[in-house]
């Protein structure tokens, strides 16, 4: 549900497409790294891989997203950098309560 498969797929600059469930729906984002299709639609699924696959300029724009998203989001760097600004905010959060309830 995570999608391993899909953020393996994107550190590679391919573009995904994906069922709209789940982890999924966070890990591929719609236009920009690869298409979301409807779960068990065969129909919707041939569309999207068409349509990447007819259009090269796009394929490969979807995939220096892809790449991207992986490195700033999936990577050890990434998932660090996202931890670190939640600890910060959490801090300041919290540095604010205090000085709020002490006014």
């Amino acid at each position: 549900p995570f999608g391993l498969v899909a953020i393996e797929a994107m550190a590679s600059a391919t573009p995904v497409v994906a069922s709209d469930v789940g982890g999924l729906q966070f890990t591929v984002v719609s236009e920009e790294t690869g298409l979301l299709a409807p779960p068990k639609d065969a129909g919707a699924f041939a569309a999207a891989i068409d349509r990447i696959l007819s259009d090269h300029d796009w394929k490969n724009q979807l995939g220096l997203g892809a790449r991207a998203r992986v490195e700033n989001m999936f990577s050890w760097n990434g998932v660090a950098h996202q931890l670190s600004q939640l600890y910060e905010s959490l801090l300041e959060a919290k540095s604010e309560n205090l000085a709020t309830t002490s006014a």
